[in-house]
């Protein structure tokens, strides 16, 4: 009955991530099943279990159970449907032939998982086709909106990974933070590991010299104990704006997992419901070409700016 069948990897797929081949050949399933499915051993490469990740040899075997995964009309309801494509398409500020940027939504994360209904990669897995798969070149929190590059070929997703690491990339964000930074304009340059606390992992800053993260900032305006700061992060460690900012009692506003325990979280709950951290602009070159992207603010962003009167 479960059959075992295989897909041999060719010159072409060689450095692709398992769960991209995967969906490649099975473009019928939405990626966060592909995901659960590889983790469960429904599909294995030459025999042997292998993280999502796995990054495909030539002549790799890569096996699968066919009566269960060819099972379509049991998958059919879980693919991303028309509305949640209608925003992936409305989020695309900018596209040519290497890339598509979105201005990111909020609340919608980048990646999928086993309790994530929907994400941006899902959409890029549908929005792609069998010979042409979209790739993510790096990822932003879920609650942070803004700009987000997508590859359309393995070279550019590899080329604009390789400008990230390198720091040829310059980034800058918007935050809407509770109180005022001592020094107006300046860095922040501090260590961050990953710890768990209470089963939670997250983000600390740690004594590690050699793991130096840096983010540059200026103060653009404070009101009413709420400033809002733009930010040129040069390193990109995981949740680095956040974590920094709290290092400096300056917490981002709605920020749940990165707060002062002592917040003024009464003072400001009317309008702390949702995080207020933007990737505002983008710039790089590729292939000799100079690209400059701006995100507009989301509107709960403008809202607040508005209500406080802020000026930019």
């Amino acid at each position: 009955m479960y059959n075992s069948k295989y897909l041999e990897v060719n010159s072409d797929d060689v450095g692709l991530r398992l769960d991209k081949f995967i969906f490649k050949n099975f473009s019928n399933i939405p990626y966060s099943i592909i995901q659960k499915k590889i983790r469960t051993g429904l599909f294995k490469v030459n025999g042997f279990r292998k993280r999502a990740s796995y990054k495909l040899n030539y002549l790799d075997k890569v096996f699968y159970i066919g009566d269960l995964i060819l099972a379509k009309n049991k998958l059919k309801n879980l693919s991303v449907n028309e509305d949640q494509k209608l925003i992936f398409k409305k989020s695309i500020i900018f596209e040519d032939n290497e890339v598509i940027i979105l201005n990111k939504p909020y609340g919608i994360p980048v990646q999928g998982g086993t309790k994530i209904k929907f994400s941006i990669n899902d959409a890029l897995n549908q929005t792609g086709s069998k010979n042409k798969i979209l790739r993510l070149t790096h990822r932003i929190d879920k609650n942070t909106t803004g700009i987000l590059i997508i590859a359309k070929s393995k070279e550019t997703a590899k080329n604009v990974t390789e400008l990230f690491r390198e720091n040829k990339i310059k980034k800058t964000y918007w935050a809407l933070v509770e109180g005022n930074p001592k020094e107006k304009k300046g860095y922040i340059k501090a260590s961050i590991a990953k710890i768990k606390v209470n089963k939670m992992e997250k983000m600390e800053v740690i004594e590690n010299k050699e793991k130096n993260s840096i983010t540059y900032y200026k103060t653009l305006d404070s009101r009413d104990g709420l400033s809002l700061l733009e930010l040129y992060p040069k390193t990109g460690r995981t949740h680095q704006i956040r974590i920094h900012l709290l290092s400096k009692k300056c917490p981002i506003l709605g920020d749940k997992k990165y707060k002062l325990s002592n917040n003024n979280s009464n003072k400001f709950k009317e309008i702390n419901k949702k995080m207020y951290l933007h990737a505002k602009s983008i710039s790089f070159k590729l292939n000799e070409k100079r690209y400059v992207v701006e995100a507009e603010l989301p509107s709960h962003f403008k809202q607040i700016l508005k209500l406080y009167n802020f000026i930019i």
